[in-house]
């Protein structure tokens, strides 16, 4: 069964990456114009077992995004209660202009995952994967959960609510879909992320 899944979801990714292509291919030539520089961005996130593996997104940042962020929490208190509860900031100073908000809204900036997915170090669904500086953050036994699947493209966090749902709600719809993770669950979750994406609720 687990086999079975795991070449439904890559070949499903696949056949998604490839529909999405032109629009990654325009979005990193934007970002390319707007901030000529890598057009995407990697970063250590928390895996399957606790294993780190290197996610992949587009560019939505000026270079040097991460030592700014800790350079704005360090002297902005306001801004580091927001991204504690949050995990990120709803006025972003780091974002790139004009188009930064733009496709982290459409969630144009994480097509890329689905190369993650191929490679297997993520699911189409699951529980998103965190920065290691969030998961430090969170209780370890509510860790130790999270690390029993891979993390997703999509979950029940993102058709939720997003970051409109505090760490207290990302831990409450974590531990729901953990306890009730199914294959039917999953195809849910697919079936909403679409509409999710479109409504834009939460997303920054």
């Amino acid at each position: 069964m687990i086999f079975v899944r795991r070449l439904l979801e890559t070949l499903m990714a696949m056949v998604l990456m490839m529909l999405a292509l032109p629009v990654l291919l325009i979005s990193a030539a934007v970002v390319f114009v707007v901030d000529p520089g890598p057009v995407f961005y990697r970063q250590s996130r928390e895996g399957f077992r606790g294993q780190p593996f290197q996610l992949v997104k587009l560019r939505t940042m000026v270079r040097g995004a991460d030592s700014r962020l800790a350079e704005l929490l360090a002297g902005d208190p306001v801004a580091r209660h927001e991204y504690e509860t949050f995990f990120r900031l709803e006025e972003d100073p780091r974002l790139l202009p004009g188009v930064g908000q733009l496709f982290r809204r459409t969630s144009i900036d994480e097509i890329p995952q689905l190369w993650n997915v191929i490679r297997g170090d993520m699911s189409l669904v699951g529980p998103r994967p965190l920065a290691h500086d969030v998961a430090a953050m969170l209780d370890e036994t509510f860790l130790d959960r999270r690390r029993e699947v891979r993390p997703g493209l999509t979950g029940l966090w993102q058709v939720s609510g997003r970051s409109d749902l505090d760490r207290s709600g990302l831990v409450k719809m974590d531990c729901e879909y953990l306890e009730h993770r199914s294959l039917t669950l999953d195809l849910s979750i697919l079936v909403k992320t679409p509409a999710a994406v479109l409504r834009r609720r939460g997303a920054y």
